[in-house]
């Protein structure tokens, strides 16, 4: 059965990255599930060992890392999405504003319907809870969740098994 479930993911994504979304690059083994969109003519790149969870909304140019999982529902919007100051133009007619890049490191986790707003870099060995709403960038092997989201934990207790998992990660991204 695991045999037939990875060959139908690998034909899934070959069509998915082949005639849904060319523009999207990847390097490596990425999973995505039924119902992910990624807007048209943004930057999207993946490493190696990438998984979008169903109906993830990716609607700003994103750089996603290895070994980094997106629970369902999960969306990365703009800041900036409508120009909404100029007196005399309703939201409509304003028109879009400017979004940045998004970085997501390796080895980051992602909880189901979390938000995070374009610009962002969640930093390598990251964890975010479910629901939560991100605004700000997110330090390494740290574990935020809320709205707005706020540390909560470190996800190691001490600096030596933090230290331990950031060099078990470098010779697993270089190898």
């Amino acid at each position: 059965m695991g045999r037939i479930r990875k060959m139908a993911n690998e034909i899934r994504t070959w069509y998915q990255f082949r005639f849904l979304f060319p523009w999207a690059k990847h390097k490596g083994f990425v999973r995505i599930m039924h119902g992910v969109s990624f807007a048209k003519g943004t930057d999207i790149q993946m490493g190696h060992h990438v998984q979008l969870g169903r109906y993830c909304d990716v609607t700003t140019s994103t750089h996603f890392g290895n070994y980094v999982l997106l629970g369902a529902w999960v969306s990365i919007v703009g800041r900036q999405d409508h120009v909404y100051h100029e007196p005399e133009k309703t939201i409509w007619e304003g028109g879009r504003g400017k979004s940045d890049l998004t970085v997501i490191e390796d080895d980051v986790w992602i909880g189901a319907q979390t938000i995070i707003m374009s610009g962002i870099t969640i930093g390598r060995g990251s964890i975010v809870a479910a629901g939560s709403v991100v605004t700000h960038d997110i330090p390494p092997c740290e574990i935020w969740g809320g709205y707005p989201a706020r540390k909560l934990k470190d996800r190691f207790s001490s600096e030596e098994d933090l230290q331990k998992h950031l060099r078990y990660l470098d010779r697993l991204t270089t190898s």
